[in-house]
């Protein structure tokens, strides 16, 4: 089976009596709009979606009278930081930012895909935060510039000393 076109979402679908399959993906897998997944009950699927499209939590790739296969978003290691006032925030941002990372942003916390280099980086800056397993659903704070791709000069030192 190839899907080439998401037409709907679980949260504006009753699902009735139908039984659900799940394709759980991590945030990075959600963002490809060409793959092959499995089902937690072993179904192959290829997925073709058109250009600048992704995959949502909950999006129905296959539905009929008596199963649905939906996308689940996994929990993932992150690290969960908690800014205490606008100087944290902007700090944790700046460098999260400055070192390329995607961020999701919640109303009392940033997480990040966990990295061993970040996670030292957030501690010499002495901001709060934690090793968890959560999902990355929340706000991507990482916007493509209008038009494409983001693209700049590197002018800053990196730890390896490249530049």
């Amino acid at each position: 089976m190839i899907i080439e076109k998401i037409t709907c979402n679980l949260s504006g679908t009753d699902p009735g009596s139908r039984s659900i399959d799940w394709v759980m993906l991590s945030h990075e897998e959600m963002m490809k709009p060409h793959q092959k997944v499995t089902t937690e009950k072993g179904k192959r699927i290829g997925i073709s979606l058109p250009q600048g499209e992704h995959l949502h939590n909950g999006d129905i790739l296959y539905m009929d009278d008596e199963e649905i296969i939906a996308v689940g978003l996994m929990e993932e290691d992150v690290i969960e930081i908690r800014p205490k006032n606008s100087l944290e925030w902007a700090k944790a941002a700046y460098n999260i930012g400055n070192m390329h990372h995607k961020a999701y942003l919640y109303s009392t916390c940033i997480r990040v895909p966990y990295d061993h280099v970040l996670e030292r980086m957030l501690a010499s800056l002495g901001v709060e935060y934690s090793k968890e397993k959560r999902k990355l659903d929340g706000i991507p704070a990482n916007v493509p510039a209008a038009g494409g791709h983001h693209r700049h000069a590197h002018h800053h030192e990196h730890q390896d000393g490249s530049g």
